[in-house]
């Protein structure tokens, strides 16, 4: 009888295996796949719609938004981390630090992004840790289903951040006890320092850590505590690795943007010129057509056809980040409790342990 034949295990695997964070490798594929880009697409959509019905109603000509910033780099990295950066704005509204027109487009766009998370972030986790996609219909009821677990895991930390500047409110409103209040101001300045100190740690915590509650939602089966427990000791043990190995990842998928996009633009400029020779219009009625609508004629298709490219190039960058957030999650997950990569929720169950 012949000896068994030993397993060869690919050299990827076994390199993945002594170096967890070589998943991360991963996440262009996953993004790329075409149920997380049709997400990615109708994001992209919904964002450009809300910003075009926010227009048309305050009437301005100009909306503070990232999406027109794509030439220089560091709005584009801003943009790539959109969700954060609206959540930012958004809390500094709510907080009265300052004041903005367009509060419920902000309001709406973090409500896509929320949105669009749970729902990427279920399909790219199948993926990412199985190997094999989930039923989109599936993950889209179970993201409803989720829904409410997201707003109960921000309960906690906006009390607490509540309990915080309460605290620390109350040290500096001693000021106005009659006679002994500025002495009482004075020494309780020290402790009304470090709790606004502490506030603002852990706002900045909460507001680059929250879409780790979306991607615990969509692979734990757990409920909003659960999910904001979990992303909190994630963060508080692993800040520093979490941070440079998301960064870097999407220092890739910024790259990836950026050289479609170029591709786009020169793309689009050999069909302008094309369309120039071919019409007999000038170069600059061509590029015009861009932001022309029906009502003007058949150059209404041409607005169409770039703005669903927009769509689809601008939806891989949604897309990618959240599948970033998801592989960040997953090896953090394995880093801190020791739970396998390979482990994940399928037909919202466990999978049986063989």
């Amino acid at each position: 009888m012949d000896a068994p034949q030993q397993f060869q295990e690919p050299g990827f695997l076994s390199w993945r295996r002594t170096f967890p964070w070589l998943h991360l490798l991963r996440v262009p594929g996953i993004a790329a796949r075409i149920p997380i880009l049709l997400v990615g697409f109708i994001t992209s959509y919904l964002l450009v719609t809300i910003d075009v019905i926010t227009l048309s109603i305050t009437g301005s000509e100009h909306l503070p938004s990232f999406r027109e910033l794509y030439y220089q780099w560091d709005q584009v990295f801003f943009e790539a981390l959109s969700p954060n950066v609206t959540f930012y704005f958004w809390l500094q509204i709510v907080a009265g630090f300052s004041y903005s027109a367009y509060f419920w487009n902000l309001t709406f766009t973090l409500l896509v992004h929320l949105i669009s998370g749970l729902l990427i972030c279920r399909l790219a986790a199948s993926i990412f840790t199985t190997g094999e996609s989930t039923c989109l219909e599936r993950s889209v009821i179970m993201s409803i289903q989720k829904f409410p677990s997201v707003f109960l895991s921000f309960l906690f930390p906006s009390l607490l951040i509540f309990f915080l500047g309460g605290l620390g409110y109350c040290c500096i409103a001693s000021e106005n006890i009659p006679q002994i209040g500025p002495w009482i101001a004075g020494i309780l300045y020290a402790p009304a320092m470090l709790l606004f100190f502490l506030l603002i740690v852990f706002t900045l915590g909460v507001m680059l850590g929250w879409p780790l509650i979306i991607a615990s939602l969509m692979i734990e089966d757990g409920d909003g505590f659960d999910a904001w427990s979990r992303s909190f000791d994630y963060i508080r043990s692993r800040l520093v690795s979490i941070l440079f190995f998301f960064i870097i990842c999407m220092g890739i998928g910024i790259l990836i943007q950026t050289v479609v996009g170029e591709l786009s633009q020169v793309t689009w400029n050999w069909l302008d010129r094309l369309v120039a020779r071919v019409s007999g219009s000038t170069l600059v009625e061509v590029a015009n057509r861009d932001h022309a609508t029906f009502s003007e004629g058949a150059s209404g298709f041409q607005n169409l056809w770039k703005t669903l490219w927009v769509c689809g190039v601008d939806g891989f960058l949604r897309s990618y980040y959240w599948v970033c957030v998801v592989g960040v999650y997953v090896l953090a997950r394995f880093s801190v409790d020791r739970i396998p990569t390979t482990e994940f929720l399928v037909d919202d169950k466990k999978r049986p342990t063989t």
